[in-house]
């Protein structure tokens, strides 16, 4: 069927890795099992089993909310642009136009035992359009895209550092990354949010807590 304005030519489209899906749903089934399978051992006899059940609904909710969200994400190159749909829902055109070249780096971290493969794609200033990471794209999506924007690809196969990519592409890091004191400060909230989740359950069983004499 012949393209029209309303329906144009895909050159590719690629979704994130769908193994870091089936992780995470692996992690929740293993954590579920392990904290209701516990608490309505000592709910049950309480009778106080169904707020745990409406809590464990909810959490099935979020996840698969999550699990949409995903599926729902993808990159994709039309003629005219670079078309990125996030997590959260928000789309990001990048006119062909502007893309000057594309940077593809295996980078590491000190503490990884494997590259991992970056996607730069600039324009004529050397400003970063888009960044795609290893962690959540596979090499071939990756490929797929540098190919399809038909420009220069600046190609580093001998593995840097990450502190080396970012040096040599300034702007290329996110405002997240060569924070330390924010990955601290993550770690602790998850850690807070988490005992908060747990011990509000058992207080919702009736489940006394003992924080000590």
């Amino acid at each position: 069927m012949a393209a029209t304005d309303h329906d144009p030519i895909v050159f590719t489209r690629v979704v994130p890795r769908r193994i870091l899906v089936r992780n995470a749903l692996w992690s929740y089934v293993l954590i579920s099992l392990a904290l209701f399978g516990s608490l309505y051992y000592l709910a049950i006899p309480r009778g106080t089993w169904p707020g745990l059940l409406s809590w464990q609904l909810g959490t099935m909710l979020l996840c698969l909310v999550a699990y949409l969200r995903y599926r729902l994400t993808y990159i994709e190159v039309t003629p005219e642009a670079i078309v990125e749909r996030g997590f959260l829902g928000s789309t990001r055109r990048i006119p062909l136009s502007r893309v000057a070249t594309t940077v593809l780096a295996e980078t590491y971290r000190s503490h990884a035992p494997d590259s991992t493969p970056q996607l730069l794609v600039r324009d004529a200033a050397g400003r970063r359009l888009l960044r795609m990471r290893g962690t959540f794209w596979s090499r071939a999506a990756i490929r797929r895209v540098a190919d399809a924007t038909g420009v220069p690809t600046e190609h580093y196969p001998d593995p840097i550092t990450s502190r080396e990519f970012f040096a040599g592409f300034p702007g290329s890091a996110y405002w997240f990354e060569h924070r330390p004191a924010l990955f601290v400060a993550t770690v602790l909230a998850v850690f807070a949010v988490s005992l908060a989740a747990v011990l509000g359950l058992m207080s919702l069983a009736g489940i006394p807590i003992t924080l000590g004499d």
